[in-house]
């Protein structure tokens, strides 16, 4: 999971009354969501949106890079994983 990815998820977290995504969709009875706190997460959501494409660009980079480079298939395959999450943060 890329850093971008990691923040999104907390601040999503921090959003849903009932925790986690995965909590909060899994659950069937919902809380009802503060708006203090929606108005917190999208501030947080666009505040990311920065750091995403720097952190995009960086793993486009370094995957790129180390394409070049003599190290096993692992590696490539973690560059790729961390690219994949950076592009997901962006979208």
């Amino acid at each position: 999971m890329s850093a971008s990815s990691a923040i999104l998820s907390y601040v999503t977290a921090f959003r849903n009354p009932n925790g986690s995504e995965d909590e909060w969709t899994q659950n069937p009875v919902k809380k009802t969501v503060s708006f203090s706190k929606i108005a917190l997460a999208e501030i947080g959501y666009i505040l990311v949106i920065p750091f995403a494409v720097v952190e995009t660009a960086f793993s486009a980079i370094a995957k790129l890079f180390t394409s070049f480079l003599p190290i096993d298939s692992a590696r490539h395959d973690t560059m790729s994983k961390w690219l994949l999450s950076s592009i997901f943060s962006n979208g």
